[in-house]
């Protein structure tokens, strides 16, 4: 097996556990980690084979730690229309990445209760802000770390 589909599952049950655990941050808002984490392999895995079953790997793990069906569904949709839709900004990457994690982080919501988005909008804004920013951070890191072992795909 390839070592960035281990790396990316991995890093998505550790994210669902982080997710899933008071670790994520104080109630409110707070990052999606596992958005933020497995989105960030989108860029390093070379399929969409292996990045959806990382995605589903990271849903799963989110739903055996925290036992809410529907918004780790959500989330698995939001991961797989996340990959398509990092193709759309070739003119400025990161910033087409931050905006399609800041839009996949506010599907789980609209999934599972439209109306908190708006009857709450600064705190939605406020966490797809943070994981936009978690998953930059986490995509840089694993950009540097690719590239230094020459197998990040270009």
């Amino acid at each position: 097996m390839d070592s960035r589909f281990l790396n990316g599952v991995l890093s998505g049950v550790l994210s669902a556990a982080i997710q899933a655990s008071l670790l994520a941050g104080p109630h409110g808002s707070r990052a999606n980690w596992v958005i933020a984490a497995v989105s960030a392999y989108a860029f390093v895995l070379p399929g969409f084979l292996g990045y959806s079953s990382v995605a589903l790997i990271a849903s799963a793990s989110l739903y055996a730690f925290s036992g809410f069906f529907v918004p780790s569904y959500a989330i698995f949709i939001a991961l797989i229309a996340l990959y398509g839709v990092r193709r759309f900004f070739p003119w400025q990457p990161l910033l087409g990445y931050a905006f399609a994690i800041f839009i996949a982080t506010l599907v789980p919501y609209a999934a599972v209760d439209p109306r908190f988005i708006v009857l709450h909008p600064y705190l939605a804004a406020a966490e797809a802000a943070s994981t936009a920013v978690l998953g930059l951070a986490l995509h840089a890191l694993l950009g540097r770390f690719y590239d230094a072992a020459r197998r990040y795909p270009s």
